[in-house]
């Protein structure tokens, strides 16, 4: 049974059911995951074109267009934004490029990204690219006021690399869209980010994301078959009270009331920064807010700061062994402005043992 608290976007439910009817496959076969796999890569590419059509019908005319914001964005003060917030500085470096094509090798995120697809393609594993949209991103408007674009949306280099991500068949998933929306679309006040001086997301940003990447689980035969024997999980309303990160939290415990807990054994590997790791105290971090929709544990690969080097802890991690050989997916989660502030080399991952 699909978790109560999970909210599949109709589009992804409408994939999950319909792509395994047409094909005429069993529920749970690998073909039938790679397929909707896929589907899903061609649905996302889908969207991110729409996207460049609201916006002048190419990244050149939408850049364009954003000069006037982008003008205001190199003299704002960002530790003195509207209502008392405050801003990363970095986040500006990614929303003034137009793309990140032109980056040396060692710091090209496209280039790191797709090598370390192809490789773990080779050994059966799926990479799922998901970058956490910079509060700025989001919030322009806190940094510029009127300067800002109407729908907010400011993203260029990102959504691009995105795009040609997905044309590389590489699988990502886009929050900016699913965040904006939220924000603007459902005319929801509540911010995704802390309202003043923390740049991490509330717990409903990563509500959000996670429900986005279990989505993208639903396919596997893993996830389907902890569903069919009875969610592991529940969602346990509770308020943060600790000043300016006072947030609403669902605490994630499992049937029997224990808290939840990373397992190294789970086919899904998550790999993230301190924003993964956020409200770890409570045991309700990221893996846990998946676990929750997903109905079966994930393993953390945590680092704290920027995060293009993740390939070189995976790989220090496979030398012993065993640590990539069970897995079907890789999530690699990261805050974006790790596009323009990490390293991002090509990293060889070592050979899998017979």
């Amino acid at each position: 049974m699909i978790n109560p608290n999970l909210r599949l976007s109709s589009r992804s439910a409408f994939l999950v059911l319909t792509v395994g009817f047409l094909l005429g496959l069993p529920l749970g076969r690998a073909e039938e995951a790679a397929d909707l796999r896929d589907e899903t890569i061609r649905a996302t590419r889908e969207s991110l074109e729409q996207t460049i059509q609201d916006h002048g019908g190419s990244f050149e005319a939408w850049a364009e267009s954003l000069a006037p914001f982008r003008q205001a964005l190199q003299a704002a003060d960002f530790r003195r934004a509207r209502d008392g917030w405050s801003f990363r500085p970095a986040d500006r470096n990614l929303l003034l490029l137009d793309h990140l094509d032109e980056r040396p090798s060692g710091r090209c995120p496209f280039e790191a990204m797709v090598h370390l697809d192809r490789q773990l393609k080779a050994r059966g594993i799926d990479l799922i690219v998901v970058p956490i949209p910079d509060k700025t991103a989001i919030y322009p408007d806190y940094v510029v006021g009127d300067a800002a674009p109407t729908d907010r949306i400011v993203s260029v280099a990102a959504m691009r690399l995105l795009l040609r991500l997905t044309e590389a068949d590489v699988e990502v998933i886009d929050l900016y869209t699913p965040f904006h929306r939220h924000r603007h679309v459902d005319r929801n006040p509540a911010p995704l980010y802390y309202g003043q001086g923390d740049t991490h997301w509330r717990n409903l940003g990563m509500r959000l994301a996670s429900e986005r990447i279990a989505e993208r689980l639903m396919r596997y035969p893993a996830v389907r078959d902890a569903q069919a024997r009875g969610n592991l999980y529940k969602g346990q309303p509770f308020r943060r009270e600790d000043g300016f990160k006072a947030d609403d939290v669902l605490l994630v415990r499992t049937r029997d009331g224990a808290d939840y807990g990373d397992d190294p054994r789970s086919p899904f590997l998550l790999t993230g920064d301190s924003y993964a790791f956020y409200n770890s105290h409570l045991r309700s971090h990221f893996t846990a807010q998946v676990a929750l929709h997903a109905g079966l544990p994930l393993d953390l690969l945590f680092r704290e700061g920027l995060w293009g080097n993740m390939p070189v802890e995976l790989a220090r991690r496979g030398q012993a062994g065993g640590y990539l050989g069970h897995r079907k997916a890789v999530i690699y989660t990261f805050i974006a402005r790790s596009l323009t502030e990490s390293a991002w080399p090509r990293v060889d991952l070592p050979e899998p043992r017979p």
